[in-house]
């Protein structure tokens, strides 16, 4: 063998043609290799489908799943529509043939409507790898494709957090509170010209309805459902837009809170995660902070309003087409949430978000859909109590004990 190996690096000719047998070995590697992976490509099924997905993203938002879809022949169409259009027009849409293949939900939508939407029975998907808030009110199915979730949060002005020395936005109401008089500013009628925080009245707060019930329920704990608790909600609710209140904060012919926000009238508002987009939609160049949804300091339970998003595939559609291509979109997941900046919904990814969402994303522990209470008659008839209880306390109880309590709830 030595010899041999002498004789080669004496020969030059035999080098040489040691090189081109090396050379044609890699070059025969390499052409295999791309037959086989042509090959391979060629053998993908081909589905000759069209999916119809009905949501507020478009194609851009989508452009992986999209080109994903198109190796399986499978056509993604595009409609994009936001949650409201949604909600008002899915079931008259399905009834009259009109039916979406995968369609956009909330958490509201899709727990009043379960029995329209396809379970997904394939094995590509884990359910293990969403919290249990989550899939339990689904009756631990995956009736739907879980997307992301909202939490109400306290928005904040930092400049305004700097001018009053402090270095972050209140945590409890007991701080709000304290901290109130360095952030108010009155003009010579004590009316307010730079207001502490959006809270009081009732025509101009956005979230009006999600925020009072998620005060109720971390003021009043297990008693929420009594109706002196509504009373002591109101009292705590109403003191930030009492003039006679050290509380003071906020006043009616203020514009909405995220309006006010905006154009920088209000120092705190509170709203969900999403909402940031509309406030940067009004102003870009606004300081803006998020923050946890404050608590009450004391309290052994606490609750946050959770909102969660789905992608749905209903019964009349094609639903074995549909669940796949949300198979493929799972693919994608993670690069969509972050190119949209959602809150992701993935126990993996929770725990991966960054420093300025750590506390936000723990509130998906303590989320709640308040889903016992009767919103649609709720909603309007807090509102009234609202504008009326400063001023007319003691009828306002009547009207509540007498007609509104029994209705406050679903049964």
């Amino acid at each position: 063998m030595d010899e041999i190996i002498e004789r080669i690096k004496t020969n030059r000719i035999a080098q040489i043609f040691i090189g081109i047998i090396i050379l044609f070995i890699i070059v025969s590697i390499w052409y295999l290799n791309k037959i086989l992976s042509k090959q391979k490509k060629e053998t993908l099924p081909c589905y000759n489908q069209t999916i119809t997905i009905l949501s507020p993203f478009t194609s851009t938002d989508l452009t992986e799943l999209n080109a994903h879809a198109s190796k399986y022949c499978i056509k993604l169409t595009f409609k994009e529509k936001d949650l409201n259009y949604i909600k008002n027009n899915l079931l008259k849409d399905i009834a009259q043939g009109n039916i979406p293949d995968i369609v956009f939900v909330d958490s509201d939508f899709l727990l009043e409507n379960l029995n329209i939407f396809q379970e997904y029975k394939g094995k590509t998907l884990n359910i293990d790898e969403y919290p249990e808030s989550i899939i339990e009110p689904l009756n631990n199915k995956l009736i739907a494709y879980p997307l992301y979730f909202d939490v109400l949060v306290t928005f904040a002005n930092r400049e305004y957090l700097n001018n009053a020395g402090l270095l972050s936005a209140p945590k409890t109401f007991e701080e709000l509170k304290n901290v109130l008089p360095s952030l108010r500013i009155l003009d010579s009628s004590y009316n307010i010209q730079l207001a502490p925080i959006a809270l009081g009245t009732a025509n101009n707060i956005d979230r009006l309805f999600e925020i009072f019930v998620t005060i109720h329920k971390n003021l009043n704990e297990d008693k929420y459902k009594d109706i002196n608790s509504f009373y002591n909600t109101l009292d705590f609710y109403t003191q930030f837009a009492n003039k006679s209140s050290p509380y003071f904060a906020w006043q009616e012919y203020l514009p909405n809170s995220f309006v006010a926000f905006a154009q920088g009238q209000v120092a705190l508002i509170f709203g969900f995660y999403s909402d940031k987009d509309r406030i940067l939609d009004i102003n870009k160049r606004i300081k803006l902070e998020i923050y946890p949804f404050l608590r009450f300091a004391g309290k052994t339970k606490s609750y946050n309003y959770i909102k969660t998003y789905f992608f749905a595939v209903p019964k009349q559609g094609k639903h074995k087409y549909a669940w796949m291509v949300l198979e493929f979109f799972d693919k994608y997941y993670e690069k969509f949430i972050s190119k949209k900046d959602l809150l992701p919904i993935k126990k993996a990814l929770i725990e991966k978000v960054d420093k300025n969402k750590k506390e936000i994303v723990k509130d998906l522990l303590i989320g709640d859909y308040f889903y016992e209470f009767n919103r649609e008659y709720f909603e309007n008839a807090i509102k009234v109590d609202i504008q009326n209880w400063l001023s007319d306390k003691e009828n306002v109880k009547r009207l509540i004990s007498i007609e509104q309590i029994r209705r406050f709830f679903k049964k």
